[in-house]
């Protein structure tokens, strides 16, 4: 491999991408940013916020009827 092929791939490799100044239109709203602006929100409407004691206690209670 020559010198100037082996440039060619190098630059068309590492090059950087002209993607990424690619904005979604709705970045601006911010959805799942909690208002207060600490945290994120899940978006899905199925999603069901539970603490960590609520999930244990789901948890024990499957193994306790399997």
């Amino acid at each position: 491999m020559s010198a100037a092929t082996a440039a060619v791939l190098y630059a068309s490799v590492i090059s950087t991408s002209t993607a990424t100044n690619a904005v979604p239109e709705d970045v601006k709203d911010k959805q799942h940013h909690r208002k207060e602006g600490k945290g994120f929100m899940n978006p899905w409407e199925s999603f069901l916020d539970r603490s960590f004691f609520k999930i244990l206690s789901a948890m024990l209670r499957y193994v306790e009827v399997n």
